[in-house]
């Protein structure tokens, strides 16, 4: 029961960052464009591994993924003492957040995606922080 509470968790989480993600860049010029950081990153793979990917399915595809990864990320704050869920699913998301901020440019990826400017910044790990929160609390919830 405790490792499917933390699929249940990892995933509430990386819907959460997802949802959040999609409305921001709807509403805030400077949001974050982690989906185009994601379809990068999938085209580029594929074309290494030459497995073509379909253009119109990059999207719906880079999606899937984000939310599977995620998902598996999140559900980390599942392992170990429930009281310390919440915490842990907040530190997981910060890291998560400071990554998607520092490390695009390091593996060769747009870096304007998640660090054009200090709101850019802020709202990556801010959305990254809220998944891993929303993730720990209902571990700790689903823990009870």
């Amino acid at each position: 029961m405790k490792t499917l509470n933390g699929i249940a968790a990892g995933f509430a989480g990386a819907v959460v960052l997802t949802i959040t993600h999609q409305v921001l860049h709807h509403v805030f010029e400077d949001a974050p464009r982690m989906d185009l950081m994601g379809e990068e990153a999938l085209t580029k793979l594929s074309a290494k591994a030459k497995i073509p990917v379909p253009q119109k399915n990059l999207y719906d595809i880079t999606m899937a993924g984000d939310i599977v990864g995620n998902s598996m990320y999140y559900a980390l704050a599942a392992a170990g003492d429930k009281k310390n869920a919440t915490m842990r699913g907040i530190t997981l998301g910060f890291a998560a957040g400071v990554g998607g901020v520092l490390l695009p440019k390091k593996v060769g990826l747009t870096n304007s995606y998640s660090n054009r400017n200090y709101k850019t910044i802020l709202l990556t790990i801010g959305i990254y922080t809220l998944g891993g929160f929303v993730s720990g609390k209902i571990t700790s919830v689903l823990g009870r």
